[in-house]
């Protein structure tokens, strides 16, 4: 996202002061050229600076920021999250201690905040279906993110992470029947 309405509203605000004071400096430091005493010259001379640095101060920000623009956009291109993404190594170590509910009070607040992610309901979904074993509970999710996911890519992502997730827990419950058979 561009900053320049932003930057032109500042200078423009800025210049209504800063650019009548440098000018009138610049003024000032010619008409010292102009007088003939020596003190005179100089303490209009020295008022002439003073008006300058005053007036610049106030433009500085905006033209300094008008000029490093361009670089901000070469070297941080496109929009930048308004939010910080959700960190889910500390999701992962409540999972190892086996917190699993505070684990998916956790992820919903991530779902809250970020409605646009996959992630937390394809992490919900593997930690009801293998961790808390409750299938139903799984689907309500699985869901639950088709109708709130609204990119086609995202709500693919979740469809294709889920049937792989509930196919593993089939082929594990297959192979724990299996081996109570024989």
């Amino acid at each position: 996202m561009s900053d320049y309405p932003d930057i032109f509203k500042k200078l423009r605000k800025r210049g209504i002061i800063g650019f009548p004071a440098v000018i009138g400096g610049i003024a000032m430091l010619f008409g010292s050229l102009n007088i003939a005493s020596a003190f005179f010259a100089g303490a209009l001379g020295f008022f002439g600076c003073m008006l300058i640095f005053a007036g610049a101060g106030f433009i500085a920000e905006p033209i300094a920021r008008l000029i490093a623009e361009p670089s901000r956009n070469l070297f941080f291109p496109g929009d930048h999250p308004d939010k910080p993404l959700p960190s889910y190594s500390i999701l992962e170590a409540k999972r190892k201690r086996g917190e699993f509910e505070e684990v998916i009070t956790d992820l919903q607040k991530i779902m809250e905040e970020h409605p646009e992610d996959s992630k937390p309901y394809v992490e919900m979904i593997d930690i009801v279906l293998h961790d808390l074993n409750d299938p139903a509970r799984a689907k309500r999710i699985y869901r639950l993110g088709l109708s709130v996911l609204e990119k086609d890519e995202e709500r693919e992502e979740l469809k294709r992470l889920y049937s792989m997730i509930s196919g593993e827990l089939f082929t594990k419950e297959q192979g724990k029947q299996g081996s109570e058979r024989g």
